[in-house]
């Protein structure tokens, strides 16, 4: 039995299967106090304008030119989850651990009791959360995540996809050096053929899945307000590949569009990384502005939508995926 001193019970197989496949467990978060919709309210009401996100999006997940941030503006708490339960909607409330002690101390229980029994996460750093409140039948389309993550569902029902992380090389290379290096979304082309090659696994209140690094995947919720956290680290493994990712992609300005090895063990990969520090501390190869997020999209809890469309673009309060 689990409990929010132990947040799950995992046997010696989940442990040793973490990171090599994907994988689905229970949890006992769901019923915490801190989870009831009015205690995320609240949550919404005081939290940081400027970490708190909007999107909106279509329904075909083959075509992700519908996902648009949107406007949140003067929208308390209560108007902003009724919005959401509107409209099409997805509030992503970044680093919530940062603002939020619960929270903090929350992910610190959950990674303390990973990393007593897997390998990989013993010497992991920069720990972060999102929380996750999404609209009825809202999705994420087809990506991956340059970090190592899990995602832990809360309330309503969810179904999530999840791919081989060799799938990931069915992008171009430039593609996935541009997410490493935080230079373009996460969303990589989608096919519906690709359904054929995925586990696919339908959440409900209590479980938690998480994958191999950079594994794709992509969420579809079902009919009411969905509630997840995303948790995510950096160990040495996913860090290392970002570095390789991202000296081939400072190698590729330089050099002309060429592909570079992306093996990560060698002397050869050590100096790519190297070098990308060395052009880094020289500001040479600087790391890249945060984005800017500019939308015709405001959240209107009395609209038909969630929201309705400004006459001119504004600037949304947040600005960055990355916490500064």
């Amino acid at each position: 039995m689990t409990s929010p001193a132990t947040p799950f019970d995992w046997s010696d197989d989940h442990y040793s299967a973490y990171g090599t496949r994907p994988l689905c467990s229970p949890h006992s978060l769901s019923d915490l106090p801190m989870f009831t919709k009015d205690a995320l309210i609240e949550l919404l009401d005081r939290f940081p304008r400027n970490e708190l996100q909007a999107f909106t999006m279509g329904d075909d997940p083959c075509d992700p030119s519908d996902w648009s941030c949107v406007n949140v503006g003067d929208c308390d708490g209560e108007q902003l989850w009724r919005a959401v339960e509107r409209g099409r909607l997805w509030l992503n409330l970044l680093w919530i651990d940062v603002s939020e002690p619960a929270y903090k101390d929350l992910l610190t229980r959950m990674y303390g009791q990973l990393a007593e029994r897997v390998e990989r996460l013993q010497s992991y750093q920069n720990p972060h959360m999102t929380l996750l409140i999404s609209s009825p039948g809202a999705q994420v389309y087809y990506h991956f995540d340059a970090e190592d993550n899990m995602l832990w569902h809360l309330r309503g029902e969810k179904t999530i996809w999840l791919w081989p992380n060799s799938q990931r090389d069915k992008a171009p290379q430039s593609v996935v050096e541009d997410i490493f290096a935080r230079t373009a979304s996460e969303e990589l082309p989608f096919h519906r053929e690709y359904e054929a090659d995925a586990e696919r696994f339908d959440l409900t209140p209590g479980m938690v899945v998480s994958w191999p690094h950079n594994a794709p995947h992509r969420v579809e919720n079902k009919d009411s307000v969905n509630v997840s956290i995303s948790t995510s680290v950096e160990t040495r493994l996913s860090e290392r590949r970002r570095m390789i990712y991202c000296s081939n992609r400072m190698l590729r300005k330089f050099a002309g569009n060429r592909q570079f090895s992306t093996d990560e063990l060698g002397m050869l990969p050590a100096s790519k990384r190297l070098a990308l520090r060395v052009a880094r501390r020289s500001g040479m190869f600087p790391d890249p502005p945060h984005p800017v997020y500019k939308t015709r999209f405001q959240i209107d809890p009395e609209a038909e939508n969630g929201m309705r469309i400004l006459p001119a673009p504004v600037h949304t309060a947040f600005c960055s995926t990355q916490k500064a």
